[in-house]
């Protein structure tokens, strides 16, 4: 080593394997003199950064390592261990790119979303309603109605709504015009704003070996790179708006190791810069309402306002908001006027929190001061909480006394917990203690004591449905709800009560439609080619494609990352897929367009004949420098297409060729000799 060079180890030991068995058998040599040596072709790429200077060796070429390496000797493997130190590695930044791959929505998208309910009790009186909300989205419009038909007690009575709006980038504005009850109403929305997108600082992972990487920020997206050895520096890391980690998967030489990195909640819901405001107006019977909010966010401070004004009254608030770290401060003021009367209101609030070893702590205050007595209170708050318990306390004054509520549970088990709270006041104090038990993988029972008693046991047998049964003292009901394209409830009481109710979206985009339990959401037309193949979302049942290989999604979330799967095991022997799953998020809720053809290739039997009546078998068809093993009748899986190529068979060979409808081939011609 240069600076320490001359190595003392056993006389026995004159060559040393590098590493495990996957570096091959290259070795370690000691010159004559007790240097070490190590031949260049057994270094990793990463540690070839160490060489300083190339030197003879009476061995053959070798190299001298620099002193910043450590290494170490197992004598019982003969193996010499190095690690390499980062300092003297290169230092590159990646922007992640992930993997998700961003559809743009572009068929225009009609729904027409069905509710109807029936309901009634033992003195036969009975009511139904019926409502159905058409709209049609093609590019930024969107244009929606709605009808409500109501029929009580033999009265019919029916409501509707026409709206439209529209959708541009930083703007969006729209209009409604109303009938109910109360008259006509109309209604009119503007809304604009800059939101940036929200990344973690950069982050440095150690990469003394190169390899590859998978990034996954909690619960939400993923992505996989690939680097070489040094300090890595990752940019571009997407972040929700909430507290988690990012786990970044590393596989090297080495083998596989994990580094979690946890992230705070952001400090606000917006970055520095970023700003809303809206604006809206409302027309009936009653005269003219107008509300407007605004938001910016400048370094630390989040800053708010509202407003409203009715023929009545009028009122208005503008709210600071700062966090800084575990610290959040918040002051508030406005006005308040109903009629003659002004009422000014200020208030401020203050929250922090810390760490005592494993226990976390969180302690606030909070007062408002105003003109009407009845909205003057102060009070602070205490919370503790650790792995499996928590505790919540707070004080409350007002102009009628203090008040004091308590709650805390506890994770007893896995498949048990412990719930209890309390609130002491001078109005009305009560208490109530809950126990939840998972019995089984399907069944939960809950009860409550105290207030409000009551026993709940409810049965999930899957996804599809839920079965719940309550029992308290002044009634029992049991209550059904599941569904597959519709969404589907029911209940019945002990007083004798009865609801059912069904609801469901019919999406209609690209020539294709489909009934949903939802369709409030993004919809992706998938294009596989392959009819009647079952298509999972996120893990659970997405519908078989139609006869054209075709399957609408109605049911994805704009800016979500989602995930489209097949089950190889689910598919004919003749089907094969390149990749099993897709992930791909929508930026918007117009049909998007997503092509999965090319990952599925359909195969067919063919039969070859190496003579009229001769089956190949275990021949061999080599085409497109493909080799294809025939079974003992001769038979094998091509590709749904045309081809050409050799039969091989018992050191004979003719060409063959085929298209995508024959199931048997025979030779084109004899061997030439």
């Amino acid at each position: 080593m240069a600076g320490a060079q001359v190595c003392t180890w056993p006389a026995e030991i004159m060559d040393v394997r590098v590493g495990a068995s996957t570096r091959g058998e290259w070795l370690t040599r000691r010159s004559p003199d007790g240097q070490l040596w190590i031949e260049r072709t057994a270094l990793r790429t990463a540690e070839r950064g160490y060489v300083q200077e190339d030197a003879p060796c009476g061995d053959g070429d070798g190299v001298l390592i620099r002193s910043g390496v450590t290494w170490a000797v197992d004598e019982s493997a003969l193996q010499l261990r190095l690690t390499p130190n980062l300092s003297f590695l290169p230092t590159t930044s990646s922007a992640v790119q992930w993997t998700s791959s961003a559809l743009q929505g572009g068929q225009p998208v009609a729904t027409l979303p069905v509710q109807a309910e029936v309901t009634g009790d033992l003195t036969g009186v009975t009511r139904a309603t019926l409502g159905v909300r058409p709209s049609l989205q093609r590019g930024p419009v969107l244009l929606g109605g709605e009808v409500n038909v109501r029929a009580d007690h033999g009265a019919v009575t029916v409501t509707g709504a026409l709206g439209s709006r529209v959708q541009l980038p930083g703007a969006t504005a729209g209009v409604q015009v109303r009938r109910d009850a109360a008259g006509y109403s109309g209604a009119g929305s503007v809304s604009a704003g800059r939101l940036t997108s929200r990344t973690l600082p950069p982050l440095s992972i150690a990469l003394p070996l190169g390899g590859e990487l998978t990034v996954q920020v909690e619960g939400d997206t993923s992505a996989a790179i690939v680097a070489t050895a040094g300090t890595l520096v990752l940019t571009g890391i997407p972040i929700p708006n909430r507290a988690g980690a990012v786990t970044v998967t590393i596989r090297d030489e080495a083998g596989v190791r994990t580094e979690r990195v946890t992230f705070p909640a952001p400090a606000h819901a917006m970055n520095d810069g970023d700003w809303q405001a809206s604006a809206s107006a409302t027309v009936d019977a009653r005269g003219v309402s107008t509300q407007v909010q605004g938001t910016l966010v400048r370094g630390a401070w989040l800053w708010a306002a509202d407003g409203t004004w009715t023929a009545r009254q009028a009122a208005g608030a503008v709210t600071a908001t700062y966090r800084d770290g575990t610290r959040t401060l918040g002051l508030t003021t406005g006005l308040r006027q109903v009629q003659r009367d002004i009422q000014p209101r200020f208030g401020v609030t203050y929250q922090t929190q810390g760490l005592i070893r494993d226990v976390t702590w969180t302690a606030g205050a909070h007062a408002t001061w105003s003109g009407a007595p009845q909205d003057r209170r102060a009070g602070v708050n205490l919370g503790l909480s650790a792995d499996r318990w928590q505790v919540r306390a707070s004080g409350d004054w007002t102009p009628d006394g203090v008040s004091v509520t308590t709650t805390g549970q506890w994770q007893v088990r896995p498949d048990l917990q412990v719930r209890a709270g309390g609130r002491w006041g001078p109005q009305q104090s009560a208490w109530q203690i809950g126990i939840t038990w998972q019995v089984s993988p399907v069944t939960t029972a809950e009860t409550r004591l105290g207030r409000d008693p009551a026993l709940t046991v409810t049965v999930r047998p899957d996804d599809t449905f839920t079965l719940q049964a309550q029992v308290t003292p002044a009634e029992s009901r049991v209550d059904l709800t599941g569904g597959g394209a519709a969404q589907l409830r029911a209940s019945v009481s002990t007083r004798g009560t009865w609801q059912a109710s069904a609801s469901s979206v019919l999406v209609l985009t690209g020539g294709m439609q489909r009934w949903s339990r939802t369709g409030d959401s993004g919809v992706v037309i998938l294009h596989t080619g392959m009819p009647d193949l079952p298509v999972q979302l996120d893990g659970a049942p997405a519908g078989r494609t139609d006869a054209q290989g075709t399957l609408l999604l109605p049911d994805v979330t704009p800016g979500a990352r989602h995930t489209l799967s097949v089950r190889t095991d689910d598919l004919p022997i003749e089907v094969t897929v390149r990749d099993d799953r897709l992930t791909f998020t929508t930026q918007g809720q117009a049909g998007t367009e997503l092509d999965w053809r090319a990952n599925f290739t359909r195969l067919h039997a063919v039969t070859f004949f190496l003579r009229p009546g001769q089956p190949a078998a275990f021949g061999t068809v080599r085409s497109a420098g493909q080799d294809w093993s025939l079974d003992d009748l001769g038979r094998a899986l091509l590709p749904d297409q045309s081809g050409e190529g050799q039969l091989l068979l018992d050191g004979e060979s003719c060409p063959v060729a085929w298209t995508n409808t024959d199931t048997t081939v025979t030779c084109m011609t004899r061997p030439l000799p």
